[in-house]
């Protein structure tokens, strides 16, 4: 019995230490992925209009799902018309049309 005791103390130990081997990794492994998103994060230019009205679209559009969730026809025809304009946008534009439009040169993604 003694031996068995021993054995899972050692076990716990090792564990023990593993986990904390494994979280002070994680911990540094995540700083250069943390330090990278906000250097992008600050080398966007937020005061573009068309980003500006990006995300306006995008907060209306979330308003009016979670204040019309209870009505699921309306959600259905929002869904749907999201749905088909952004088909239409993407039928209209193709890739290289969007890299010469005029709005888009003042910062590349």
């Amino acid at each position: 019995m003694e031996d068995l005791k021993s054995a899972m103390e050692q076990h716990m130990e090792q564990m023990a230490d593993l986990v904390q081997k494994f979280s002070a990794e994680l911990r540094t492994g995540l700083r250069p992925a943390y330090d990278n998103f906000i250097g992008f994060f600050h080398a966007i230019d937020w005061k573009e209009p068309w980003l500006m009205g990006l995300m306006g679209f995008h907060v209306v559009l979330l308003l009016l799902t979670i204040f019309s969730r209870k009505n699921v026809n309306f959600q259905m025809c929002l869904f749907l018309l999201a749905y088909s304009m952004a088909e239409e946008i993407i039928k209209a534009q193709d890739v290289h049309h969007l890299r010469n439009v005029v709005v888009f040169k003042s910062q590349f993604f």
